[in-house]
């Protein structure tokens, strides 16, 4: 899997999260509701062709194809299977009808159940079946895709996760839990690739979050290593943080 698609992965799930959360969510039979979750449903179906189609025909065509257009040229060449080619142009006449309306009453008393239902059995295919696509187990594709917030978020952050190794499971589900809320948590474990620079990109990491997370423990706080050094960043960069603005914030573990 190049970085590119790794990239675009990424992009889609948070798309995909967001459109769960909106179409779950939506309880009410107001037109603002309907709106919201096809708005969601939308991007998301972008995101997906975008990230089967990788470029490929508007590099090819030097053209600007629509959507259906990009899905129809995937089948052609073979990339997409037919069963994939008819859930997928259902999803794009959705995003259409969504894209051209009017918002007129009409979208009310509309059921966006099924396209949710077809989006997750495309985003299973495209993590662990696609030819150039993640290639995930099938059970770490599942996990990705039950992964879903638990509340559609106003606005993301940058979140850089500091912790001792002897905390890294605590440190995985603070992660996690970051990520489920559609925000972008760094951690090296989950972040960082192989062949990377490890400490060239974790100061990296420091310097471009909005937040940094000093996870403390008994360990943190005893022993030497590379993370005294986050820390020490962070209170390096904390000084050029505006007086009342918050950037440090540290998260006691246990007892310390």
């Amino acid at each position: 899997m190049n970085t590119a698609h790794r990239a675009v992965d990424l992009e889609f799930l948070n798309l995909l999260r967001e459109a769960r959360a909106c179409i779950a969510s939506d309880k009410s039979d107001s037109s603002t509701q309907a709106v919201v979750g096809l708005s969601c449903l939308a991007k998301a179906v972008l995101a997906l062709v975008n990230a089967l189609d990788g470029g490929r025909d508007r590099e090819q065509t030097g053209q600007q194809l629509t959507i259906g257009q990009r899905v129809r040229s995937l089948e052609d060449a073979g990339i997409l299977p037919e069963l994939i080619v008819a859930d997928l142009l259902a999803l794009v006449q959705t995003r259409n009808i969504w894209m051209h309306s009017h918002f007129g009453t009409s979208l009310m008393s509309i059921d966006l159940s099924a396209d949710l239902e077809k989006l997750n059995s495309l985003a299973l295919w495209y993590l662990s079946e696609f030819q150039d696509g993640p290639s995930l187990p099938l059970n770490k594709a599942e996990a990705l895709i039950r992964r879903s917030p638990t509340v559609v978020p106003v606005y993301r952050r940058k979140l850089f996760i500091c912790y001792a190794l002897e905390d890294r499971e605590k440190a995985s589900k603070l992660y996690s839990a970051l990520v489920d809320r559609g925000h972008e948590p760094w951690m090296d474990k989950e972040s960082l690739l192989p062949g990377q620079d490890w400490a060239l990109e974790i100061r990296r990491a420091i310097r471009s979050a909005d937040y940094f997370l000093a996870c403390l423990s008994r360990a943190s706080v005893s022993k030497r290593s590379f993370l005294q050094k986050e820390i020490r960043l962070a209170f390096e960069i904390l000084e050029e943080i505006p007086p009342g603005e918050i950037y440090l914030i540290p998260i006691r573990l246990e007892p310390c």
